[in-house]
């Protein structure tokens, strides 16, 4: 996947019309955490594409358009749009500071297609002399704070699967900040956070790794008894599953 970001990126050399590509496709694949996903295979069996193989291919295109320079996400409440100066200004929570976000031509229909209060800015953040966000330049992305449920009903992890045997339903809600989407169901012990839903789904699957090496497969007389009560809700909640059967 990466050599063939590395391909588009020498295809399509510009930054924004690279990134709007990416979103063109990112707009017909299931989101992150919705439950739903395609598979398309031959004849004989053999996998032709995957939305999962597909997100993934799109995550490093991402890379290659993010590596110059360092990008950060934002979430404020937006307050003013000037299409004449590509210019949108977002009061950040944390502070209650306005930030004026400088966008590149070409991020006009993100930010059409995305007129809700809260939004999230992608881009190089300029930070004051305590470290906290002054201006954003050179965005990239603009896209509404998505807090729709996570379903779940496999967790696809990189050695194996874990089968839920009924569907969970978690509903992301953001931090005292507003700045972190999180995660929090404390039956299976889970507790995650990150700034988008692309990464808080990287983040539950490592959770979900975690939780099942370090507690479901572990020796009861290694656990406390907390422990020992998450263990058995998780293997009552789902099973292992080898990837090859899937």
């Amino acid at each position: 996947m990466k050599a063939n970001a590395q391909e588009l990126a020498g295809l399509v050399p510009d930054r924004v019309r690279r990134l709007r590509v990416v979103e063109a496709f990112r707009s017909i694949i299931p989101k992150k955490g919705s439950g739903v996903g395609l598979d398309v295979r031959g004849a004989g069996g053999e996998l032709i594409v995957s939305t999962e193989r597909l997100g993934q291919g799109l995550k490093g295109i991402m890379a290659v358009s993010q590596a110059e320079p360092a990008l950060q996400t934002v979430t404020g409440r937006l307050t003013r749009i000037d299409f004449d100066e590509r210019k949108v200004t977002i009061v950040y929570p944390p502070t209650n500071r306005e930030l004026e976000c400088i966008y590149e031509e070409g991020i006009e229909d993100l930010l059409l297609e995305n007129p809700r209060e809260l939004i999230q800015v992608t881009g190089e953040v300029i930070v004051d002399e305590d470290n906290q966000p002054k201006r954003i330049v050179d965005v990239n992305d603009i896209r509404e704070v998505d807090l729709s449920p996570f379903y779940l009903a496999e967790i696809q992890l990189p050695d194996y699967v874990l089968r839920l045997h009924e569907p969970l339903v978690i509903t992301p809600d953001l931090d005292e900040s507003k700045q972190l989407i999180c995660l929090t169901n404390p039956w299976l012990g889970i507790d995650v956070c990150a700034f988008t839903r692309d990464e808080l789904d990287e983040a539950l699957m490592v959770e979900f790794d975690v939780l099942w090496r370090n507690y479901a497969k572990a020796d009861d007389d290694v656990l406390s008894p907390a422990a020992t009560e998450l263990k058995r809700g998780l293997l009552a909640r789902m099973e292992e599953v080898a990837r090859a059967e899937r």
